[in-house]
């Protein structure tokens, strides 16, 4: 009559008459007698019509069938069975019962909500709709799904395509052949050579990636497997399409076309310029060629603030976003390249460092200068009152595979209260391969370079490892060290290198005195600041009181509104005094309300301003004062001298043992047309007593000398007293050394504040590393103070050094040999002078007894090495004994390094069998690629501890053990669930010794 009925049956059910339409659910395997089922039936607009569930079978909240549409759970019967409906009404399980296996189906009662029946179209017979489904296939695989790409921004030219490969059959499978076709293009084939059980799946990568780097284009990709044994191809291809879309960033521009614009901008290969009229508020350079830059390196850039009337010339602040993470947003503060405040019409410089991690690819960078604003009103999308954004391009270049440079030297700090001072600097591997050795250099004050080899933990790809030198040996005052890298194949220099400056506090005996043309011992204040020393080439301040060099406010310019900065003097030791006198020229060139200032700290306390307007106790001390402090203002028209009689045993003072001075410079939030300050010929001196000698410098030994070299002391004796001075006992110290003379002056003698070079006749041999020296005077003078000088020395390569760095012995398993075996030794050398060498005489002995000799010849440069072989061999003695080797040449400057010694144990029979003394090896994991349980197999040639780790991509630690292994085969498990897909590292290490593997995890 027209009316169809819907039922649900397993197989083994025989078909119903003719004329119904029988709906087949699940497959072969997948219903049987206890299976879980549930099934429901939608209309055109959502509502449940029809529902049904089998042994408890719940339905998923997305399915929106409730109670009312069905309830309860109809039990199977034996064998495979079906579900036929009894009545109309089929909300409950009682409503349906179980069919019978083999028996045919008898049709119930149709639900009458299900419209089985159309007005339009024509009758015809019914006919079976008869659906068989075979049995699983035991070899068929597919592409189910491309994990990545998937539609973005900012895609790039080699995307790896990753494709979830399905094993849909019942035999595991190892070699799946895939394959995927990029728009039509020749298909790129790989092979899966992953185990992928039955009904599992694996995430697979292309080695070969794919260029989607054109913006606003849509990609076609088809992934397919190719497997021989597949017939089932319905499911092997996979089509899909990827997106690269445009980057859309949020608006940013100023409201007013008044006040300031960006004149230009230099980054990297950016230079360009806006021309006038200056009245733009937002300006798109984005069709300009891009800036080209690379991760982990440093760019200059500099920004010019121009006004198209200089009326309206005022403060503001500038900021550089670059989208480095390429996630369309500027994110603050990680994207912030660059930023300042500025005063009036200036040109903005600093330094951009790209962040090592930063994504490779064409990115956004946003140039934001904002009127009368600080940096919290700054940001990177909006509208705001007056001032210019624009938009440039800047492209990230791609990492090189071998790229290494040092990232920060993090030890000493900025300041330090001490000469002696550990240093360490972060080694960033920057390249796209593994680092397993790497030189590290650094250069202190301009000196001959240091250098060691890193070699203690691999570096993996974008990881950093802190290398430490030691502790070295700072001057006081300004010091300046560059660390830098060497390896092999890093063809990027770049961002090899990074200086830094070092202060260490000095402090000085009187009498005190500096032209700032030497040493500087003299520190601006940490942070933003504009004094400087330098020659000045301001538009009055041009020229210095003495000599060339001054410290000034920005030496080339007027000085920034809105500032208060210092700029401290070394501190000076004052015991036993109880009156001194300060002085310094200076030149002052200031607007009203600007000027500066001068400050003492009295044994390191808190810093209070030094004397009054008018101050008797001083010459030329302050002409103004603001806000109750006096101040150097207005304009001294031209260099002045200005003094203050420091009496130190006053309450103000109370006999210091230290003070300290410094000067501020003070400028309000108006704009500016003057120079500002500069100060010279600064001294501190004692009032004068009859006889007072002190040694003022040491002229040699200079800076740095050779290794070995024969040294000669000569000193700067001042005559600071009244009185001609005849004989000077003085004298010099190196380590715990101390030679003394009697310099003798001939009639008249030293006369006062005459300054005379003493000669020692004595002199030494350099040694092989920095020294301090001092040197004094000992006429016992009420004065003490300033009797002494000292000096760092950095000690400079020699023309000829050579010096013995290693030694091995074959038939050695680490430090155990056998008394029964001939043992070969080998030592390495490095040249360590600046000389060619082109012979070495060598020479070992086994407890101190001659063994065996030899003679090198070649050719060996500055710093290279080389290891040579005795042809002498010798055999262990029982129990510990010592090897030691030693190499000579003709002229060489330093003898202390020439042996080199290392402890061995003698035994019988030291019980490594076979295979097992082939040594250290590690094995690659197990299985490969790895997932599940993995195991790491690896021989050690004896007993012993074992370090164990496992590093991820970015180099962080996943697993670290130690582990006590018997010598011969070993085995380490990991357990690879719980790991994401990607490439991970795993190093053991031995007795010293280090293997690193990479381990590719596939889950």
């Amino acid at each position: 009559g027209g009316s169809t009925v819907l039922a649900l049956y397993g197989s083994g059910l025989a078909v119903g008459p003719a004329g119904n339409n029988v709906f087949y659910i699940g497959t072969h395997s997948g219903i049987i007698p206890s299976s879980q089922v549930s099934y429901w039936l939608k209309d055109p607009n959502g509502n449940i019509v029809d529902a049904f569930a089998s042994n408890g079978a719940q339905f998923p909240a997305s399915s929106g069938v409730s109670t009312d549409d069905f309830s309860g759970s109809l039990m199977s019967g034996s064998g495979n069975v079906g579900a036929i409906r009894t009545i109309a009404d089929n909300n409950l399980a009682s409503d349906w019962v179980v069919g019978a296996n083999g028996v045919a189906a008898s049709f119930g009662v149709a639900n009458p909500q299900i419209p089985l029946k159309s007005n339009l179209g024509c009758a015809s017979n019914r006919v079976p709709l008869i659906i068989n489904v075979g049995n699983q296939n035991a070899n068929d695989v597919a592409a189910s799904l491309l994990v990545s790409p998937t539609t973005d921004i900012y895609l790039k030219t080699n995307e790896m395509i990753t494709v979830r490969v399905k094993n849909f059959g019942t035999a595991d499978q190892d070699t799946i052949p895939v394959a995927y076709v990029l728009n039509n293009n020749a298909p790129v084939i790989d092979t899966v050579f992953s185990n992928v059980a039955a009904n599992d799946s694996i995430d697979y990568t292309f080695s070969t990636p794919a260029d989607l780097s054109i913006a606003d284009s849509t990609y076609a990709i088809h992934v397919y497997t190719d497997l021989a044994t597949d017939v089932n191809h319905l499911n092997d291809t996979l089509h899909t399409n990827v997106t690269h879309l445009v980057a859309v960033y949020c608006t940013s521009g100023a409201v007013s076309t008044l006040d300031e614009d960006i004149g230009n901008v230099t980054f990297a290969s950016i230079n360009n310029t806006s021309s006038a009229p200056y009245k733009a508020t937002f300006t798109d350079y984005t069709n300009i060629a891009p800036a080209q830059i690379q991760a982990g390196m440093t760019y200059p850039i500099s920004v010019d603030i121009v006004f198209d009337d200089p009326v309206w010339a005022s403060t503001g602040y500038c900021k550089v976003y670059i989208d480095y993470n390429q996630n369309g947003v500027f994110d603050e503060p990680s994207e912030i390249a660059f930023e300042s405040v500025y005063n009036g019409p200036t040109t903005l410089t600093g330094n951009v460092k790209v962040p090592y991690n930063a994504l490779p690819g064409t990115v956004r960078m946003r140039v934001i200068a904002r009127n009368g604003a600080n940096a919290s009103m700054v940001s990177p999308c909006g509208p705001y009152s007056s001032g210019e954004t624009e938009d440039y391009m800047v492209v990230i270049a791609p990492s090189d595979p071998i790229d290494a440079g040092v990232e920060a030297i993090i030890n000493p700090k900025t300041i330090s209260e001490n000469l002696a001072s550990s240093l360490s600097v972060r080694v960033r591997n920057y390249g796209t391969d593994t680092i397993n050795s790497v030189d590290v250099s650094y250069i202190l004050n301009g000196a001959a370079p240091v250098s060691i080899t890193y070699n203690t933990t691999a570096i993996a790809p974008r990881d950093s490892m802190d290398v430490s030198f030691g502790n070295i040996t700072l001057q006081e005052g300004l010091n300046t060290i560059c660390a830098f890298t060497t390896l092999t194949g890093d063809t990027n220099t770049f961002n090899d290198t990074i200086c830094k400056t070092t202060f260490v506090y000095p402090t000085v005996n009187l009498d005190y005195t500096d032209d700032f043309e030497g040493q500087d011992l003299w520190m601006a204040d940490t942070v933003v600041n504009q004094w400087e020393r330098g020659v000045p080439a301001m538009t009055n301040i041009n020229s210095a009181h003495s000599s060339a060099n001054v410290w000034g406010i920005d030496l080339d310019g007027q000085y920034a509104n809105n500032s208060s900065q210092y700029l401290y003097s070394p501190r000076i030791v004052t015991t036993g005094l109880d009156s001194a006198i300060l002085k310094f020229w200076h030149y002052f060139d200031t607007q009203s309300y600007d000027g500066g200032t001068i400050q003492v700290s009295i044994d390191n306390g808190p810093w209070i301003i030094l004397g009054l307007q008018n101050d008797p106790n001083g010459t030329n001390w302050y002409n103004s004062s603001f806000g109750g402090n006096p101040w150097w203002s207005g304009s001294s028209n031209g260099w002045v001298e200005s003094t203050y009689k420091l009496m130190l045993n006053n309450t103000t003072f109370n006999h210091p043992d230290i003070i300290q001075f410094r000067f501020q410079f003070f400028s309000n939030l108006q704009g500016n047309y003057a120079d500002g300050w500069a100060i010279d010929d600064f001294s501190v001196e004692t009032f004068k007593i009859a006889q007072d000698a002190g040694v003022v410098a040491i002229s040699t030994p200079v800076a740095s000398v050779p290794v070995g070299s024969n040294v000669t002391v000569a000193i700067d004796v001042k005559n600071f007293g009244t009185d001609p001075l005849i004989n000077i006992p003085v004298s010099y110290t190196i380590g715990a050394t101390t030679e003394t003379a009697t310099f003798t002056i001939p009639a008249p003698g030293l006369l006062p504040g005459e300054v005379k070079t003493y000669t020692f006749a004595t002199g030494f041999t350099a040694p092989n590393a920095d020294f301090n020296i001092c040197a004094k005077t000992e006429m016992n003078d009420a004065h003490p103070q300033n009797d002494e000088t000292c000096k760092q020395v950095h000690i400079s390569m020699a023309p000829i050094d050579v010096q013995t760095i290693g030694l091995s012995v074959d038939q050695a398993w680490s430090d155990t040999t056998k008394i029964t075996l001939d043992n070969t030794v080998r030592v390495q050398v490095v040249n360590n002078g600046t000389t060619t060498l082109t012979s070495i005489n060598f020479e070992y002995r086994v407890n101190n007894a001659p063994k065996g000799t030899g003679t090198w010849s070649g050719s060996l440069a500055s710093m290279d090495t080389l290891v040579y072989t005795f042809t002498d061999t010798y055999k262990s003695p029982l129990n510990y004994y010592q090897v030691c080797a030693k190499a000579t040449v003709i002229g060489d400057a330093d003898l202390t390094n020439n042996d080199f010694c290392k402890t061995y144990l003698g035994v019988n029979n030291v019980g490594i069998e076979g295979s097992q003394a082939d040594g250290f090896s590690v094995k690659q994991n197990r299985p490969n690629p790895a997932h599940g349980k993995v195991t790491v197999d690896f021989n050690i040639p004896q007993s012993g501890k074992v370090h164990f780790e496992l590093r991820n991509a970015l180099g962080q630690v996943i697993i670290s053990k130690e582990l006590d292994r018997q010598v011969g085969k070993n085995q380490i498990e990991i357990d690879a669930t719980s790991l994401t897909s990607g490439i991970y590292y795993y190093t053991i290490v031995f007795n010293n010794h280090r293997i690193t593997k990479k381990m590719l995890v596939n889950n």
